[in-house]
């Protein structure tokens, strides 16, 4: 398998790397939550009704 078989030979260097990846997605996960937490609700009014604006920038080529 190569490089990659190698590098996970051995069971504590694949655990690290599990711990690893966790990490990054919990710590991306809970900044994402903080952030539209704290994002005004003037905001999220807004973002929430251009999903739903027909948009004909598209249409006019």
């Amino acid at each position: 398998m190569g490089f990659v078989g190698d590098l996970f030979k051995n069971d504590n260097l694949a655990q690290f790397y599990n711990i690893i990846g966790l990490f990054i997605f919990m710590t991306l996960f809970i900044v994402m939550i903080i952030k539209v937490v704290r994002m005004p609700k003037s905001e999220l009014k807004h973002i929430k009704e251009s999903i739903l604006e027909n948009d004909n920038t598209a249409d006019s080529n």
